[in-house]
């Protein structure tokens, strides 16, 4: 199966993303086959908070026939264990170490074939190939963990935006239905604890606010939302890619 490969969209692009007209029936603004940004721009009017000071965001990720860019997507996955050591502290440190450590397993097999392995898509066909995708330290395990833990993300960050006052128990909430599962009884026990540390809410907003600015719970959640949106978005990708391909256990 080919997936095609990654093709930063180039000035000739984004001009002609910009002005396809949704009447035109000659266009389609769904054409796959076109560079397409995962999220909707941020408006440089909002005030800054923690997700518009990310260097490298989901909603700024460009995908072409759903194929994720390795090296866009790591470098974003890569502000998710800070964001969760901001939102909750020591207390989900485990979480953060684990996603680190997947982000490294799968930079290291792309640094062994950068030309065969430019999507994520490509690293796993890799792998399929060698019928190493159970291997120790494989990429498609460390993806399938990373899968999981975004989508524990979403649902935290979900839970913050809907005004949940007791993060506590709306975090074990989060782990039973995304990583838990998947978890033997040591790691349960270590979130069990980690949830009776969890912060209360409006301090994570201010942790998430700029500079301790008043007044930017507004747009802290605004900001959170489209954040957390994009990061369903990739995750509902690998999660197909996964299923098409029965790996996903």
């Amino acid at each position: 199966m080919s997936l095609g490969s990654y093709i930063p969209p180039t000035s000739t692009d984004q001009i002609n993303n910009a002005n396809v007209d949704p009447s035109d029936s000659t266009t389609d603004p769904l054409d796959l086959s076109l560079p397409h940004r995962v999220g909707s721009k941020r408006s440089e009017k909002l005030p800054c908070t923690y997700f518009s000071n990310i260097a490298d965001r989901f909603e700024d990720l460009y995908l072409r026939a759903n194929a994720i860019p390795t090296i866009a997507f790591l470098d974003a996955c890569s502000a998710l264990p800070k964001l969760l050591l901001t939102i909750g502290g020591n207390s989900i440190i485990t979480l953060s170490l684990d996603m680190s450590n997947n982000i490294n397993k799968i930079l290291t097999k792309q640094k062994i074939h950068p030309s065969k392995s430019d999507t994520l898509q490509a690293i796993v066909h890799l792998e399929i190939g060698t019928q190493t995708t159970h291997a120790k330290h494989s990429a498609t395990d460390a993806l399938l963990w990373l899968y999981r833990e975004m989508l524990f993300t979403k649902e935290l960050l979900l839970a913050i935006i809907e005004g949940e006052s007791n993060m506590s128990t709306r975090f074990l909430d989060c782990y039973d239905r995304t990583l838990k599962p998947h978890h033997n009884m040591v790691s349960r026990s270590v979130y069990l604890v980690a949830s009776k540390a969890i912060p209360y809410r409006e301090d994570m907003l201010r942790a998430l606010g700029h500079d301790g600015m008043a007044n930017t719970d507004t747009t802290v959640l605004y900001d959170m939302r489209t954040y957390s949106s994009a990061i369903g978005t990739i995750a509902g990708y690998l999660e197909k890619f996964y299923i098409d391909n029965k790996l996903l256990s």
